[in-house]
């Protein structure tokens, strides 16, 4: 896409792009941004400003600060799509132009791909961001979850376990993370924890549910509760926000992808619940999971053909991320690509549901030759990100 910012605009409000086809916002890096500036930005002509570290948040953090990209001609820049961004206030006299592009992985991480020594994270603290739990579990799924998270020795003391009531809210942000650091340690705090899964601030909320996922005994049970209530709770209102939102935008989607393989079975079993939006919440934790829920890839399969849109659309994304077949995956995403339900267009995609399918295809890498003929009849149809997919699926096929 191509941006063009005219004198006199006025500075945008800070957001994030919208979510492709209304598909889960992940924290994890499946998919970049990367703008390009074919001219030199000046500080007046309305550089775009981001914020780093915000990709983690569903809501707006105007408090924390914005870092202008006022830049030299063909400068790149790559961030976490889910990053917020602006454009600022265009005082000068010139246009300023850029080009955006998306990256999205074919595969997910299954070890380190850069000069690397160092197995552990040594996260440092950081007062504006106060999650270095949930870093070292970026930097574990950066290396393909080959090594154990080391954690913090000793158990936590009364005084940390009570910091998670605090009326000060810093305190209480950091009370969340600093339990996260005892790994399976902090089970003597996992009643306070889950009651935090419901605390009015974001920051305080994420630290809670990955502190529950990593390795506290009662973690996954406590999770799986409160991912159903969340879905309950937030469903209508993520479908009401106005920016694309997937009903199943959930805080603890993220606590059980960190269980990782442990939260899988409960999952799956959720999978079959009565209420839509708990099925759907189920499969976009396990895509959120990734490579650790394959043991729930047939679950997911079946759940294709779930008669509620959302349900059959995360699973169809969820299973581009397990990469996993069961025998039966490819051929029930490649019937996906036929499939003529109804669905909700939604932020960027015509057809959402085929969409992720041909996307899904795409990540699997190696198919069978019975689902060729399918994906050249997708090359056909009016959806540009159907046609784009199945068409890279079968530039992987080597067609």
């Amino acid at each position: 896409a191509c941006h063009n910012w005219g004198p006199g605009k006025d500075a945008q409000g800070w957001h994030k792009d919208y979510p492709l086809g209304g598909n889960m916002r992940y924290h994890r890096t499946r998919t970049l941004l990367l703008f390009y500036y074919p001219q030199q930005v000046s500080p007046a002509m309305g550089p775009t400003a981001i914020q780093p570290g915000t990709q983690y948040y569903m809501e707006s953090r105007p408090d924390l600060p914005g870092l202008n990209l006022h830049v030299d001609a063909g400068t790149v820049v790559l961030t976490h799509y889910e990053v917020w961004h602006q454009a600022t206030a265009n005082t000068s006299d010139r246009t300023r132009f850029m080009l955006k592009f998306l990256y999205t992985r074919t595969e997910e991480p299954r070890g380190p791909t850069w000069d690397h020594t160092t197995p552990h994270w040594s996260p440092q603290a950081h007062q504006l961001f106060p999650h270095r739990n949930l870093w070292q579990h970026m930097w574990h799924w950066y290396r393909g979850g080959t090594d154990d998270i080391v954690y913090a020795a000793g158990a936590p003391s009364p005084q940390e376990i009570a910091s998670l009531k605090s009326p000060d809210l810093l305190e209480r942000r950091c009370a969340a993370e600093d339990l996260g650091l005892y790994g399976p340690e902090a089970q003597s705090a996992a009643t306070e924890l889950a009651a935090a899964l419901t605390d009015p601030d974001e920051v305080v909320r994420l630290n809670a549910a990955y502190a529950l996922g990593s390795g506290v005994a009662d973690g996954v049970p406590l999770l799986l509760e409160g991912l159903k209530n969340e879905a309950a709770e937030k469903w209508k209102a993520n479908l009401q926000r106005g920016d694309f939102t997937n009903p199943s935008q959930l805080d603890l989607t993220f606590g059980l992808a960190a269980a990782g393989g442990a939260a899988a079975p409960g999952l799956s079993a959720a999978l079959d619940h009565s209420d839509w939006y708990v099925r759907a919440a189920a499969v976009a934790a396990l895509g959120c999971m990734g490579l650790n829920a394959d043991s729930a890839s047939s679950a997911m399969t079946v759940a294709l053909a779930d008669p509620n849109e959302w349900v059959a659309r995360n699973a169809a994304q969820a299973l581009g991320n397990i990469t996993t077949q069961d025998g039966n995956t490819a051929g029930a995403l490649a019937d996906t690509l036929t499939d003529t339900r109804p669905v909700t267009a939604w932020s960027l995609g015509k057809d959402p549901l085929r969409e992720n399918a041909a996307s899904a295809l795409a990540k699997l890498g190696d198919l069978p030759d019975t689902l060729i003929g399918p994906l050249q009849q997708a090359q056909t149809e009016d959806s540009e990100y159907l046609r784009f997919w199945a068409q890279t699926a079968l530039a992987r096929q080597g067609r």
